[in-house]
């Protein structure tokens, strides 16, 4: 039998800075430690999950009408949440439509000036308010 243990099976997950250390925010989100880098994607459950394995991501475009309801979601979580985060809006979504189609409406009403992201110093995290 062999000594040789596969080192990726044991690695931490680690961010792209090389922190292994994460925070769990207020808002649910997750950043690095090191860099405070936001990890969109990922969960607290994963991050506690030895075995955790990143899934390679399809890249689907997000048709008219899923960006269209993404935008609905955004303002209904703006309305009901004092205080907004991305976390408050996919918590909206419910899995209702892929994150890509919320990301395609978030660009959206910013462009068009609808909604901003405003920093919160406290959080570390980008609130979603109304212009």
């Amino acid at each position: 039998m062999s000594n040789v243990h596969n080192i990726e099976d044991e690695m931490a997950l680690a961010c792209q800075c090389g922190c292994v250390r994460f925070n769990l925010l207020k808002s649910g989100a997750i950043e690095c430690d090191g860099c405070q880098l936001k990890q969109k994607h990922l969960t607290w459950r994963e991050i506690m999950d030895t075995n955790y394995k990143p899934k390679a991501e399809e890249t689907i475009e997000p048709s008219a009408e899923q960006i269209q309801e993404g935008r609905s979601v955004i303002k209904s979580a703006i309305e009901k949440n004092q205080s907004c985060y991305w976390g408050n809006i996919v918590k909206e979504n419910n899995s209702r439509l892929p994150l890509a189609a919320l990301d395609k409406a978030s660009s959206q009403m910013q462009k068009e000036r609808i909604i901003r992201l405003r920093e919160d110093d406290f959080e570390h995290d980008w609130e979603y308010v109304f212009r």
